[in-house]
């Protein structure tokens, strides 16, 4: 027997979008006391609630930021146990008794599920993502002080939500989550089996919004945590992007070469994200 979980969902999409991600939650698995919670996190929405059968639907429309609404939603859930889901994942049917197979134990207060990209994705850059990340979140297992999981899929008891203050509204806001309760005192734990599946961006633009995410939030936990988080680097990255290309090329493997190409390309925008993140010197306060 495991312990009740609240499933929490930031969204802001289309109104058909928001009745596809509900019909998808639904489908989940759940016990008697467990919670399915999508938070609405669309611009002008009136607060409040609104039943959509299995899963609550809590509108959250104040401030348009996904940490905004993963705390709007916390702070109304029920249970002791909290699994961050992103909108854009198919979770499986088994997702809350992935977690628990093996239960993670007394002072844990974190666990790390893992997130794969969606194999019917035909795009070009979807394929890049698939063949590049794979396994997104183990690739936060090792590059820090400490090991930490992705608010794409991250179970946090209320013991360590309440202790590390919840989510910062800022980049890498779940990496920091992560530290600041091993920080507290509280286990980490990985489950790789707890799996779910994610959209990767299709299109340019989308894929250049998200390097320059990761780079601001590389900048603003090396502000804060100093040498344990690794720089960007441009020089070594891009030499090898390029090098790569021409080699594919030459020998005729053209999508290798494309891909290549793209490393370079998202290269140039993380580091460029860095950078410029280094003139700003404000540090938000974590929200309420």
């Amino acid at each position: 027997m495991r312990p009740p979980v609240t499933l929490l969902v930031p969204f802001l999409g289309t109104p058909s979008e928001e009745e596809d991600l509900i019909a998808r939650l639904a489908r989940i698995d759940t016990r008697p006391d467990d919670e399915l919670i999508l938070v609405d996190n669309r611009p002008g929405t009136a607060v409040g609630e609104v039943p959509a059968g299995r899963v609550r639907v809590l509108r959250a429309g104040a401030r348009r930021s996904p940490w905004y609404a993963r705390n709007e939603g916390a702070a109304r859930a029920r249970n002791a146990w909290l699994l961050f889901v992103d909108g854009d994942c198919d979770p499986p049917r088994t997702l809350l008794d992935d977690f628990f197979a093996p239960a993670p134990g007394d002072g844990c207060g974190v666990v790390a599920g893992e997130v794969v990209g969606m194999r019917d994705q035909a795009a070009v850059l979807a394929r890049w993502a698939r063949s590049r990340r794979q396994m997104m979140a183990s690739h936060h297992l090792a590059a820090g002080p400490m090991p930490a999981g992705i608010a794409a899929n991250l179970l946090v008891s209320r013991e360590a939500w309440e202790a590390a203050g919840g989510f910062v509204d800022a980049a890498a806001a779940d990496v920091e989550l992560c530290w600041l309760i091993q920080r507290a005192g509280l286990r980490f734990a990985y489950r790789p089996n707890a799996r779910v599946a994610h959209r990767d961006p299709e299109r340019i633009a989308a894929v250049a919004r998200q390097a320059l995410r990761y780079g601001r939030g590389r900048r603003r936990l090396r502000r804060r945590y100093g040498r344990t988080v690794p720089p960007v680097r441009l020089a070594t990255p891009l030499g090898r992007a390029v090098a790569g290309a021409l080699v594919w090329a030459v020998t005729g493997r053209f999508e290798r070469a494309l891909f290549k190409l793209i490393d370079g390309a998202w290269t140039c925008v993380l580091w460029w994200a860095y950078v410029a993140a280094r003139r700003s010197r404000t540090d938000p306060r974590r929200l309420d």
